[in-house]
C-alpha cells in the first residue's frame, strides 16, 4: 500500500487538459527547466511522526517515518534510516541512531538521554542516500524536553531599577530553596541572547547574583533572556522578557505582496501588506494614501497582516501611513507598471476548478500554465482584451500548485498558488466503546477509512494515545499538513489554538495569497548547472590493527549477534566491509567482533561510518532559535496530569535512593537491570544499573516472567552502538501483565501502532489499556490510503 503513496505526485497531473502539447513553447521550456534543475537536485520526501512532542528524560521516544519519491530522481533505494538528537541551545549531538527502512517505510525507538538538558530540541533524520556528501532526505522533528523531579530550588529574575544602568540591563537573581535558608554552594548561571554565545557565572552560597546585558544588543523579537541554573545535579529553565529601547532602526517595517505579483497602472489588485518589528508582527492602524492625501483605511491585525484593493492612476503616488507607538510611519508601495498583467483569484482553496481573472492594460498573447516541482502543463494561447475570466477544471490533482502566466517570449508576467481538489481527501472515523475510562481499562478502537466519494478503502496508519500535557501546539504536525503545507509554505505555523491550518480555509486561502508570487523559484531554475552526479549509499567500514600498527595479511572475522554467528572478511592492509545484514541487530542488543583462529590477541578495530559523521556534523550547524518557555495558567487542568507525573518520578527516586548509582545503564552487551529489579525488562527499557555476574534475576523478555542466573557478557570487543543498525521494539504499554502489578505506571503515551493496515473494508479493531495517569488524552490515526490519500483522524477520550 505504500507504493502508492510513492508515485503519488507522478499521477497527480494524469488528467488536466486534453491540448496540454498544443503549445509546447512555453510548456516544453518550463518542463525541462523542471527536468534539469530534478536532476542536479536528486532528493526524496521524508517525513517523520512521533508519538507526541514534550518528553521527559528516560522516556522513549517512538516514530514512524515515510518516504514519498521527490521530484529529483533517485535510482536507489534508501534502506537506513539515522535520528540524530541535537540540543537547540548548543547544538551538541546528544544521540545517534539507525533503523532499517522497508518498502519506504520506517518505524523505531530511542530514549531520552538522562543528560538531557531541559529545553528546545530537534531530532534530524536522514536517510543513507547522499548526494554531493549530503542525505538526499531530511527531516527536522522539533521536541521539547521536560524534567518531571520535583527539583530542590527554582530560580527567580527579576530587573530592578537600581541595577538598571545607562547602556545596561541588570537581572537580579535569587535560586529558591524548598528547604528553608538552605545554602546553595557551587550554583551555576548560564545565560543568553538568540543567536548570542551562552555565558556562565557562579552565584554565591546563597544562591544569587546579578548579570547585565548590553541593551545594544537587545531588540523587539530579540528581548528574551535565556537561562538555565545548576545545583546538585538538576538544572531549572527559565525565560525572561528584558525591556526594549526603542531605536531608530527598531521602528516598524511594512512589506506589501500584490496579488499576482505587480502593480499596473489602471488595473484594479488586491494587496496583501504584512507589519513586523524585528521580524515579529504587529498590530497596527494604517491608512492608504494617493499624493498623501487619504484613499481608505487599512486594519492591520494582531498577525500583522492586512489587505486593499488598489486601481493606481498615471501620475499619482501611493504609500500607506501605519500608527504604531504613538508615531506615524510611511511606506511607498511597489514600483508600478506602465504595461502588465494583474491575476485575480477569488477563490485560491478550491475542488475541481479555478477560476482566474486576467487583466491586461494593452492586448496581448498569454500562455497559462500550471505546474508543481516536477510536471508542468499549459493552455493554448489566449488573447487578453482588458478582462478575461477563464474557468481551469483540475481533476486528479490534489495540493498546492503554481499558476504562471507567460508572453509570446516566455517571460513570466504573474503568478498565484492555489490548492486544488481540497476536498479529494480520505476520512478516517474512529469509534471508541465509551465516552469516558476509568485508569487500567480496557479502550476497544475501531477505525473506519473512506474515501472522498465516501467509500470504504484499505490503508496503511499509524495509530498513537497520548496524555494532552505532553502535546505542544507549538510543536504540533501531522502527515498530511506537512506533506501538502510544510513542504511548500515555508515558514508557517501549521497548527493553532484552534488546530490545523489545512483545516482552515479562510487562514489557507491567507496563506496562499501571502506566500502567492515566488520569484526566487524561477531564479533556481534559471542558474541550472551542468550536474549529473547521482546518489551513492553510505557505508560503515573498518580497519584491522594488532597492537595499534596495521596488518600484514588477511584476516577472516566472525561477528557474533544473539548468539548467531556471521563470518566478514579483512583484506592484507586489514580492510573489511560491514553491510547492513551485519549491522542489524535487536534493540538493545551488541554485536562482537572476533578474529578466528588461535592467539590472536592484540587485535583492535577502527570503524568509519559516512552517514554517522556526515548528520553529526549537518546537525551541529544548524542555526535554531529556541521558543519562549510557555507557562500554563494556574488553573489549566493540564497542570494535573504533570503533578501527578512529577509526584510518581519523585517516590521512584526516594525509593530507590538507597541503591548504588554507580551502576547506572546498560553494560557492553546491552544488558540492564530496571528499577524494579527485572533484567532487560520488555516493559521498563530504562537502565536503572548493569546486571552482576552470577546473580539471579527476574525475566520478563519473551513475556513469561521467570528467573536467570546472568552469565555476563564474554563474547569479546563489541562494535559501538552509533554504527548498528535496531529494530524497532515492540510498544507494549500498560499490558495485561502490568495491570496486574501494585506499582503505578504514569505513562502518558498508552498507544503506539506505527504500521497497521485495515481490511479491505477500510476498517481497523484495535484494543489497548489506560494507565494511570488521570486527565484528556488524543488518539490520533495518520496514514496511507490505497488511493494515494493521506489520512488524518482524532478522537478526545477521557481518563478518569
Amino acid at each position: 500500500m505504500l507504493r502508492h503513496a510513492s508515485i503519488l505526485l507522478v499521477l497527480l497531473f494524469h488528467v488536466f487538459f486534453a491540448t496540454a502539447q498544443t503549445q509546447p513553447d512555453i510548456v516544453t521550456l518550463l518542463q525541462n527547466k523542471l527536468d534539469a534543475f530534478n536532476t542536479g537536485h536528486p532528493d526524496q520526501t521524508l517525513i517523520v511522526v512521533a508519538d507526541k512532542n514534550v518528553y521527559a528524560k528516560n522516556e522513549m521516544l517512538w516514530f514512524a517515518g515515510y518516504i514519498f519519491q521527490g521530484p529529483g530522481y533517485t535510482k536507489d533505494t534508501a534502506t537506513v534510516l539515522i535520528a540524530t538528537l541535537v540540543d537547540d541551545i548548543t547544538n551538541k549531538v546528544l544521540l545517534q541512531k539507525k533503523f532499517p527502512i522497508h518498502n519506504q517505510f520506517s518505524t523505531g525507538n530511542f530514549l531520552i538521554p538522562d543528560s538531557t538538558m531541559p529545553g528546545a530540541h530537534h531530532v534530524i533524520f536522514s536517510t543513507n542516500l547522499l548526494h554531493h556528501n549530503t542525505s538526499a532526505g531530511t527531516y527536522s522533528l522539533p521536541v521539547s524536553v521536560k524534567t518531571n523531579l520535583a527539583l530542590n530550588y527554582t530560580t527567580a529574575l527579576t530587573l530592578p531599577d537600581s541595577l538598571n544602568q545607562t547602556d545596561k540591563i541588570g537581572v537580579g537573581i535569587a535560586l529558591v530553596p524548598t528547604v528553608y535558608k538552605q545554602l546553595m554552594p557551587g550554583a551555576k548561571f548560564t545565560y543568553w541572547l538568540s543567536r548570542q554565545k551562552p555565558l556562565r557565572i557562579a552565584l554565591d552560597n546563597l544562591g544569587k547574583g546579578v548579570v547585565y546585558i548590553d541593551k545594544k544588543g537587545i531588540r523587539p523579537g530579540n528581548n528574551t533572556l535565556y537561562t538555565t541554573t545548576y545545583f546538585n545535579n538538576e538544572a531549572y529553565a527559565v525565560n525572561i522578557k528584558l525591556p526594549v529601547i526603542q531605536k531608530v532602526e527598531d521602528s516598524i517595517r511594512i512589506r506589501f505582496y500584490p496579488e499576482g505579483g505587480n502593480l499596473v497602472y489602471g488595473l484594479e489588485s488586491r494587496v496583501i501588506c504584512e507589519a513586523r518589528v524585528a521580524g515579529s508582527p504587529v498590530p497596527a492602524p494604517a491608512v492608504l494614501l494617493q499624493d498623501g492625501n487619504a484613499l481608505s483605511p487599512v486594519s492591520i491585525n494582531a498577525d500583522g497582516k492586512g489587505s486593499f484593493t488598489l486601481r493606481p492612476q498615471k501620475g499619482s503616488r501611493y504609500s500607506l501611513k501605519a500608527t504604531w507607538k504613538n508615531r506615524s510611519y510611511y511606506f511607498d508601495l511597489p514600483g508600478i507598471l506602465n504595461e502588465g498583467v494583474v491575476i485575480t483569484v477569488p477563490t485560491a482553496v478550491v475542488d475541481d476548478s479555478v477560476q482566474i481573472a486576467i487583466q491586461s492594460n494593452i492586448p496581448r498573447n498569454i500562455f497559462i500554465t500550471m505546474h508543481n516541482a516536477v510536471i508542468a502543463i499549459g493552455t493554448p494561447m489566449i488573447t487578453v482584451k482588458n478582462t478575461s475570466t477563464i474557468l481551469i477544471p483540475i481533476k486528479e490533482i490534489r495540493g498546492i500548485y503554481t499558476i504562471t502566466l507567460f508572453d509570446e517570449q516566455a517571460h513570466p508576467l504573474a503568478e498565484r498558488l492555489i490548492f486544488a481538489q481540497y476536498h479529494q481527501k480520505a476520512y478516517a472515523d474512529i469509534l471508541l466503546n465509551k465516552e469516558s475510562f476509568n485508569t487500567r481499562d480496557s479502550v476497544h478502537a475501531t477505525l473506519q477509512v473512506s474515501s472522498s466519494a465516501h467509500q470504504p478503502v484499505a490503508a496503511a496508519v499509524t495509530v498513537s494515545c497520548v496524555a494532552m500535557n505532553r502535546l505542544s501546539t507549538d510543536l504540533r504536525s501531522d502527515l498530511e499538513s506537512i506533506f501538502y503545507l510544510g513542504n511548500e509554505l515555508k515558514d508557517i505555523s501549521l497548527y493553532n489554538q484552534q488546530g490545523r491550518l489545512i483545516d482552515n480555509k479562510p487562514l489557507l486561502e491567507e496563506a496562499l495569497l501571502l506566500k502567492g508570487w515566488r520569484r526566487y523559484k524561477w531564479q533556481q531554475l534559471q542558474n541550472i548547472g551542468g550536474d549529473t552526479a547521482g546518489t551513492v549509499k553510505s557505508t560503515v567500514t573498518g580497519q584491522l590493527l594488532r597492537f595499534e600498527k596495521k596488518v600484514r595479511k588477511p584476516e577472516q572475522l566472525v561477528l557474533i549477534k544473539d548468539g548467531n554467528l556471521g563470518m566478514a572478511d579483512a583484506d592484507a592492509e586489514g580492510n573489511f566491509l560491514l553491510d547492513e545484514r551485519d549491522l542489524l541487530v535487536k534493540d538493545g542488543r551488541k554485536l562482537f567482533i572476533k578474529v578466528m583462529g588461535e592467539k590472536k590477541e592484540g587485535f583492535q578495530y577502527k570503524i568509519t561510518d559516512s552517514l554517522t559523521k556526515l548528520t553529526a556534523d549537518a546537525a551541529r550547524n544548524q542555526n535554531i532559535d529556541p521558543p519562549v518557555v510557555r507557562i500554563r495558567l494556574e488553573d489549566d487542568p493540564l497542570n494535573d496530569m504533570d503533578k501527578q507525573e512529577r509526584g510518581k518520578t519523585l517516590e521512584t527516586v526516594v525509593i530507590n535512593s538507597r541503591k548504588n548509582f554507580s551502576g547506572y545503564g546498560s553494560n557492553e552487551c546491552g544488558d540492564y537491570v530496571c528499577q524494579y529489579g527485572i533484567l532487560n525488562c520488555i516493559n521498563h527499557p530504562y537502565p536503572f544499573e548493569k546486571p552482576v555476574l552470577g546473580r539471579t534475576y527476574i525475566t520478563n523478555a519473551n513475556r513469561i516472567s521467570r528467573t536467570v542466573v546472568y552469565k555476563g557478557c564474554q563474547d569479546g570487543p563489541v562494535i559501538s552502538t552509533n554504527y548498528l543498525i535496531y529494530q524497532a521494539r515492540e510498544f507494549y504499554g500498560m499490558d495485561s501483565t502490568l495491570r496486574k502489578q501494585d506499582t503505578e505506571e504514569m505513562m502518558s503515551t498508552i498507544c503506539w501502532k506505527p504500521l497497521s493496515y485495515t481490511d479491505n473494508t477500510g476498517k481497523l479493531e484495535f484494543s489497548f489499556f489506560t494507565a494511570d495517569l488521570k486527565g484528556p488524552y488524543l488518539l490520533t490515526v495518520q496514514g496511507i490510503a490505497a488511493d494515494g490519500s493521506l489520512i488524518f483522524g482524532q478522537k478526545l477520550l477521557r481518563v478518569q
